[in-house]
């Protein structure tokens, strides 16, 4: 990670930039990020809360930092060919053994 203002690489968990200064946390809180705008530029109309119109911060439309920032123009995460069928398998393994336990006795009730 970056500060915006002086260019220093800092850690992800630093409060603020060791040599500016400039708060990198909310609140000195190490679990809310600020986002800041390079250049002074704004940050809302590449938000994702600007585009659904749910946005409540209250330097809204031109915040410069904020703590609700959420990159539009961020990739969404690729899903790997592979990776989708052991999690659907994983949420629906029960329903589909009970369905076929259900399916399994009710043949067997019919072929009697």
């Amino acid at each position: 990670m970056q500060c915006s203002r002086c260019g220093v690489r800092v850690s992800a968990g630093a409060l603020e930039c060791p040599q500016c200064q400039l708060p990198l946390k909310a609140h000195g809180h190490p679990g809310v990020s600020v986002s800041m705008a390079p250049g002074g530029e704004i940050l809302c109309p590449t938000c994702a809360y600007h585009h659904d119109g749910s946005c409540t911060f209250p330097d809204y439309p031109e915040a410069t930092r904020c703590t609700l920032y959420r990159d539009t123009r961020a990739r969404p995460p690729q899903v790997q060919p592979g990776k989708a069928l052991p999690r659907w398998n994983n949420r629906w393994n029960f329903p589909a053994l009970l369905g076929l336990l259900f399916l399994g006795s009710l043949l067997l009730t019919l072929l009697r």
